[in-house]
């Protein structure tokens, strides 16, 4: 559920780096004295997040109330400081980390934590639907994930390619998990989606991270050709587009979004974190 743009806004920005970092598209713009000139789609990413931030802080204030207020219903542990955390594996009898990209160095800048590394007792190391949102290792992060993950007592791991990374690594008996979204029945997700107060009928949601105009070009015909009316969380990122963009909502609404849009367009990327 925690999905795109409603992860934590550093999340966010990393996510949306390492989407296009690959890539080489380029798009054609006109300087001030009608010169054309291209950009990457790297750099056009920088150019519309350099702008699109400042706005999103304006607007961070309203979403922030939504999830403090959602975060109301769950127990959390108190918080504590990294440098905390050895004195916490006295309090349990497991130690659990998971789940969605715990192990993707890329977005963890390489924290050991994550890896459990301030637990003495290997018996109390374990995971859950563990996912590392990459292919494969890099060769220079295999030696220390070898170690790392062969002091396990348990591992389960949320994709396929997840178990075929760590089995190559250990001699582990790793299984594959649902992700935790899905330990939640679909009748509670409807409860929760149904204290969203909008009355949108006939509509498509767009559910985007990146910058991608061939996104929103295909959500715009899409729309046109079913007559339907586009709502965008949280803005359009690529290209104007006629719609309704939301920014400032919570998860009750983004769950209402999902649940009664007639489509929802969405990056490859994500689709499987909307779906759940």
């Amino acid at each position: 559920m925690w999905a795109g743009w409603l992860a934590p806004q550093p999340l966010t920005r990393a996510k949306a780096r390492q989407a296009h970092r690959d890539k080489s598209e380029t798009f054609p713009m006109r300087g001030r004295d009608n010169i054309r000139w291209a950009v990457t789609r790297k750099q056009w990413d920088v150019f519309v997040f350099s702008f699109l931030h400042p706005y999103c802080g304006k607007e961070r204030l309203p979403r922030t109330k939504k999830f403090r207020k959602f975060n109301e219903r769950l127990h959390f542990s108190p918080k504590v400081k990294k440098c905390q955390l050895l004195n916490l594996q006295t309090r349990y009898r497991k130690v659990i980390v998971g789940s969605d990209q715990v192990w993707n160095y890329n977005l963890t800048d390489s924290d050991n934590s994550f890896l459990l590394d301030f637990v003495n007792n290997n018996k109390k190391k374990a995971s859950y639907a563990a996912s590392f949102g990459v292919k494969e290792l890099e060769s220079n992060k295999k030696g220390y994930y070898k170690q790392a993950l062969s002091e396990f007592e348990y591992i389960s791991v949320r994709e396929e390619q997840g178990k075929q990374i760590v089995e190559e690594l250990v001699d582990n008996n790793v299984q594959v998990v649902v992700d935790p979204t899905l330990l939640v029945s679909k009748q509670e997700w409807e409860e929760l989606a149904n204290e969203c107060k909008f009355k949108y009928k006939n509509f498509i949601f767009v559910y985007q991270l990146g910058v991608s105009s061939g996104l929103l070009q295909y959500a715009k015909k899409l729309g046109k050709k079913h007559n339907l009316k586009v709502i965008m969380a949280p803005c359009p990122l690529g290209m104007p587009i006629s719609g309704i963009s939301m920014p400032t909502i919570g998860p009750i609404e983004w769950l209402w979004l999902i649940k009664n849009a007639t489509y929802v367009v969405t990056e490859v990327s994500l689709a499987y974190l909307g779906v759940l």
